[in-house]
């Protein structure tokens, strides 16, 4: 009696985790065959410079919001506090963005040149450059394919919804898929009624 359920120690499969997998692999391998090159690593620093500068442009803006400045910016600009904001953010956004890639580049172009001389270190390095090329390529067609039937809403072909529902059945893009579409519908940046 206690061994008439039968208990799935591995998650079921399916044809969208092995597109995934597969791309994972054919990164790495990638990665393996040419080394490590700065356009890997320039593409992985501009997500991550993207991805910091939004994060500490939110940070630090609630901080200028107060100071009086600021506040005569906003009686400036026709008591638009909104404009103001949203003009600060961009400029606090490419400053960070600028500060961070600048870094980024100084040390990775660095280490690539100084592996240069050890291929088997380059390779290593080409591997991870590639894993982190493939985790951005992840991340980026779940946001775009979860926000879009956020945006579109009954306007959204049924080609983006199939996507969308296949990413979604995937045991690795599931949970970015459902991260996503909580973002837009939080921003709300949604195009479906409520």
């Amino acid at each position: 009696m206690i061994f008439e359920d039968t208990v799935e120690l591995t998650p079921s499969w399916k044809n969208s985790d092995w597109v995934v997998l597969v791309a994972l692999i054919a990164f790495v391998v990638v990665g393996l065959l040419i080394g490590a090159k700065k356009l890997g690593a320039r593409i992985v620093g501009e997500a991550v410079a993207v991805i910091g500068s939004l994060a500490l442009a939110n940070i630090v803006l609630p901080y200028l919001y107060p100071m009086e400045w600021y506040q005569k910016v906003i009686t400036t600009l026709f008591n638009n506090a909104v404009l103001v904001n949203w003009i600060f953010y961009i400029l606090l956004s490419a400053a960070f963005y600028a500060v961070i890639f600048c870094l980024w580049k100084l040390v990775f172009n660095h280490l690539i040149d100084g592996v240069k001389d050890a291929p088997v270190v380059s390779r290593i390095f080409g591997a991870i450059i590639g894993a982190a090329d493939w985790a951005i390529l992840l991340i980026a067609v779940c946001f775009l394919f979860a926000a879009l039937p956020n945006w579109l809403g009954t306007n959204t072909p049924s080609w983006v919804t199939d996507a969308h529902d296949y990413l979604g059945s995937s045991i690795f893009a599931n949970k970015l898929v459902s991260l996503f579409n909580q973002l837009t519908q939080l921003l709300g940046a949604t195009g479906r009624p409520s």
